[in-house]
């Protein structure tokens, strides 16, 4: 995110690296796959770019800059190792999520300023017993903004702050793996320790570097001590694997250091190396043989390779949109347009699983179509064709009434039964006597379905002769 803000990278980029009034550089051509120096500098300025006459400072780089012909704008700066501020610490059994809230509990903890007077990058570490580590850099936010400035009043566009000696180490190494790397430039020996894919220490040592009519002097006595001190710092599962020791920097210091060191560094059982070559394949672009590897190279040519990494501690750059709507919004403005977002983000996931269902219940609808289209049109000739059919079988349904209503010893039989669509029931027969005729009608007007039962005529006495109709309701319950 941070990259993406910042002006998009170019095949060419000055490389820088500072050291107090001291400013070493190189400029930088990508050309397909290969690299060219194009030009190397050193200046040495009379002020102090991040003291109180910085604008004199940068009018003063400005022009040395013309005065080497140097017309590239962006410029990536090696800091001063001086600036590092780093400390690691375990992590405990976290979420991913969590980390950087932990890390940053810590890092208020640990460090000397205030979390948002610093700017971090960090990197992880494993240990070989699966222990997990992050370190922590830190620079000053005050020196990382008066030198962007500083850099802006001399027409230069700063496109990454790093460190140089991470960069230069991975650059160097055949193999990378755990180990301790040395770096000396003039007065200043940066240590650094690597293991498990990330850095677990980085720090400056106190150690003098004097330059004599006889060539560098180094302590090595103290850096030694310096040395044994930072490695038993270190998780002892760590410290196990810590097997190799690169020296690298200016040939004329690295060399009289890795000397210096040998002995040493074999009773701490570290092998020496001092490697003089990129590796191969390592920067992802070739360059000549013959150039010696120094911190400002290093990054350019990560820059313009895209390979830098985390290890960028230029802040992201805001733009003046972003910093009018900070400087004239207010909190609750800032909660309503946090508020109005979130709900616009529900509403179109709401939309957007409406979509999904809407497009299963389409698809579910192509499969059944076909067999709806038929139901429907069974439907349609049922509807058409039903008052051709009485399902309710109302005549037998009358005569079962009938049957069940006369008596079982025929005292009172039927001679005739008329049914007429209207419902109305004509019923003619003989019985026995007028008791069991009676008995008869009673239980017929106590059926169900029944009404209006009404005797029409009545003849003779033994036997009797009788004739009567009822009304038979179509609503009345069924068998």
């Amino acid at each position: 995110m941070k990259h993406w803000l910042q002006k998009k990278r170019g095949t060419s980029v000055l490389g820088l690296s500072l050291d107090g009034l001291r400013l070493d550089g190189v400029w930088v051509r990508r050309t397909n796959g290969s690299a060219q120096v194009a030009r190397t500098f050193s200046i040495i300025l009379t002020k102090d770019l991040l003291g109180p006459e910085g604008g004199a400072a940068a009018l003063e780089l400005r022009q040395q800059l013309d005065k080497h012909e140097i017309r590239e704008r962006q410029c990536a700066v090696c800091l001063p190792m001086s600036w590092v501020l780093g400390v690691s610490t375990p992590l405990p059994e976290l979420p991913e999520e969590d980390v950087p809230e932990f890390l940053d509990l810590e890092a208020e903890r640990v460090f000397p300023y205030a979390p948002e007077d610093l700017v971090m990058v960090r990197s992880h570490f494993q240990t070989p017993s699966g222990g997990k580590h992050g370190t922590q850099l830190a620079v000053a936010r005050e020196n990382i903004q008066k030198l962007e400035l500083a850099l802006r009043s001399a027409r230069l566009v700063p496109v990454a702050f790093s460190v140089g000696l991470p960069l230069i180490d991975q650059a160097l190494a055949t193999q990378p793996n755990s180990g301790v790397t040395l770096s000396v430039d003039r007065c200043v020996i940066g240590l650094m320790v690597t293991a498990g894919g990330g850095i677990a220490a980085l720090r400056t040592l106190a150690t003098a570097v004097e330059v004599g009519e006889n060539g560098p002097k180094i302590d090595t006595e103290s850096l030694g001590r310096e040395l044994r001190i930072s490695l038993g710092q270190l998780p002892p599962d760590v410290r196990e694997v810590v097997t190799q020791l690169r020296v690298i920097g200016s040939r004329q210091f690295a060399d009289v250091l890795a000397t210096g060191l040998k002995s040493r560094a074999a009773t701490l059982g570290l092998a020496t190396e001092c490697p003089t070559r990129y590796a191969p394949g390592r920067l992802g672009v070739s360059v000549p043989g013959d150039i010696a590897p120094t911190p400002e190279l290093t990054l350019a040519l990560r820059y313009v390779t895209r390979s830098l990494g985390d290890l960028d501690f230029l802040p992201p750059r805001i733009s003046g949109w972003q910093t009018l709507v900070s400087k004239y919004s207010s909190r609750k403005l800032a909660y309503t347009a946090m508020v109005a977002g979130a709900l616009a983000a529900v509403t179109v996931c709401l939309f957007l699983v409406q979509q999904v269902q809407l497009m299963r219940l389409e698809s579910q609808w192509k499969e059944i179509a076909p067999k709806v289209r038929e139901i429907d049109e069974f439907r349609l000739q049922i509807k058409r064709f039903r008052p051709w059919y009485d399902e309710s079988f109302r005549n037998l349904s009358i005569l079962k009434r009938l049957a069940e209503v006369f008596p079982e010893d025929g005292a009172v039989t039927a001679k005739s039964v008329e049914l007429q669509e209207t419902g109305a029931v004509s019923c003619s027969g003989t019985a026995r006597d007028s008791e069991s005729l009676t008995k008869m009608l009673d239980q017929l007007r106590s059926t169900p379905s029944i009404g209006e039962v009404q005797v029409d005529q009545l003849r003779g006495r033994a036997p009797l002769q009788f004739t009567f109709n009822f009304q038979w309701a179509s609503n009345g319950r069924q068998p």
